[in-house]
């Protein structure tokens, strides 16, 4: 994995894997497809689309398992949660079933249909409660010294983690 911090066994199985919003959802029975947005590139633009048109979402179908490991992924429970109830479910080892659960979870990571929340107060009901904070802390900052919401979400990640902020950035 290029450009992917490389975790520890156990940070990866206290992280919360929280869905993208931005994935649609579609079930059919034990399936579930999933669809994702595509990044406009310049020849899926006109001129380019009207000659060849393209999807503008990428689909992924997930067989019986992957849907069930879709669906522990709600932002509540950590992976090594979502592990003990695969193995519990399909009668494995914890091992065999860690294999399995955390080899599906880095490919969805990859493809950017989760993101891994590693820390304390890292599931989604505290994280939601911290951006909502941070998001009433931006509204007090005067317009002349707006922070952008880039930066709001780097110092609470600065914050969870103990970081200092880089030279020449505020606070």
């Amino acid at each position: 994995m290029t450009n992917h911090k490389q975790l520890a066994e156990q940070d990866l199985l206290d992280a919360v894997p929280i869905r993208n919003r931005a994935v649609g959802i579609r079930r059919s029975g034990d399936r579930v497809t999933l669809s994702m947005p595509l990044q406009q590139r310049w020849y899926m633009k006109p001129p380019f689309n009207w000659v060849l048109p393209f999807r503008g979402r990428r689909r992924i179908e997930l067989d019986i398992m992957g849907s069930e490991i879709w669906e522990a992924c709600d932002g509540d429970r950590s992976c090594e949660q979502i592990i003990d109830g695969f193995a519990e479910a399909h009668h494995l080892t914890f091992q065999e079933a860690r294999a399995v659960v955390v080899r599906f979870i880095q490919s969805l990571v990859q493809r950017r249909l989760i993101v891994l929340a590693v820390g304390q107060n890292s599931t989604l009901s505290d994280i939601s409660q911290k951006l909502s904070e941070d998001d009433a802390e931006k509204k007090a900052v005067s317009n002349d010294g707006q922070r952008s919401a880039a930066s709001v979400t780097r110092t609470f990640n600065r914050q969870r983690s103990g970081m200092k902020p880089a030279s020449g950035e505020r606070r």
